[in-house]
C-alpha cells in the first residue's frame, strides 16, 4: 500500500478562516481506505493526537475517529524529514519549502509531492481523482 502524507493547513482546511473545503470527505474516504496514511504537518510531530485536537474545531466526531487512523510522523526543520523514502508515497501539501523541494528532487521523488491549492474550484475532486489512479 502507498504512504499518503497529509498536511492540514491548506489542505484538509483552507487557508483563510479556516473550514473544511468542499467536497473533502470523498478524498478522505479514498485516502483513508486506499492508503497508509500518515500526518506531515506542523500540527503533528511525534504526536496524531495535536492534528485531531486542532481538526476537532472543524471536523464531525465520525471523521475524526476515521482520522485517528492517520500514523504521526516527527521532524523537525523541514517536513522531508518525516517521509520514508524508502516506501513510495505521495505527499499533499499546499506550500512546501524550496529547501523541501530540494530533497524530493535529491531522492528523485519530485512526482510523490502533490500540491493542493484549494483556491482553485473542484480542487478537491481532482486530488480524489488522482488518488483514486493511485490507488488502483
Amino acid at each position: 500500500m502507498l504512504n499518503l502524507y497529509l498536511d492540514i493547513d491548506g489542505v484538509l482546511l483552507t487557508t483563510r478562516h479556516s473550514t473544511k473545503p468542499a467536497g473533502i470527505e470523498p478524498l478522505l474516504d479514498i485516502a483513508l481506505n486506499r492508503f497508509t496514511c500518515y500526518w506531515l504537518t506542523t500540527h503533528c510531530r511525534g504526536d496524531a493526537a495535536t492534528a485531531l485536537r486542532y481538526l476537532a474545531q472543524f471536523y464531525e466526531s465520525y471523521w475524526l475517529n476515521r482520522l485517528a487512523a492517520v500514523r504521526p510522523t516527527n521532524w523537525d526543520a523541514l517536513k522531508t524529514d518525516g517521509i520514508d523514502f524508502t516506501q513510495p508515497f505521495r505527499w499533499l501539501e499546499d506550500a512546501p519549502f524550496e529547501a523541501e523541494k530540494a530533497v524530493l528532487s535529491s531522492q528523485q521523488c519530485q512526482s510523490s509531492l502533490v500540491l493542493v491549492n484549494l483556491r482553485r474550484p473542484l480542487e478537491t475532486d481532482r486530488v480524489r481523482l488522482l488518488l483514486e489512479q493511485l490507488s488502483r
